[in-house]
């Protein structure tokens, strides 16, 4: 399959976004697309979520654990909510990764399978960026 590239020959972030969940979907772990924002319709404003979310929620079988994916292309930041939220999920024992490639994420959920407490370990790949 050929990748879309922006101008500067990186993927962009929702080409990343559907290759994870089309991985995701092929495994047993029960995931989502988390859209989070504002959308107006209709004269109404509808909220989708929590600033801050990740754009994909995994519950890490079997414990249940809690591991957010936060899908981002290779120059992409993290917002102030964003960060502020990774570290709410952290501190109650949840993990929340940014991650920039399939591989990345398919790393992320291979460590939550492993280890109870995933983000306390791989500081190079659970880091805020």
């Amino acid at each position: 399959m050929r990748k879309q590239a922006l101008v500067d020959g990186s993927v962009p972030e929702k080409v990343i976004q559907k290759d994870i969940l089309r991985w995701l979907t092929d495994t047993d772990i029960l995931h989502w697309r988390q859209n989070s924002g504002t959308v107006f319709a209709g004269g109404r404003v509808i909220k989708l979520g929590e600033e801050g979310l990740p754009d994909i929620v995994c519950v890490i079988p079997p414990s249940g654990h809690f591991l957010g994916l936060e899908v981002k292309s290779a120059k992409g930041k993290l917002r102030p909510a964003q960060k502020e939220f990774a570290e709410r999920i952290r501190s109650i024992g949840g993990s929340y990764v940014v991650v920039r490639t399939l591989e990345q994420a398919m790393k992320a959920v291979a460590l939550c399978l492993g280890e109870q407490q995933c983000s306390s370990r791989s500081k190079d790949l659970f880091t805020l960026s």
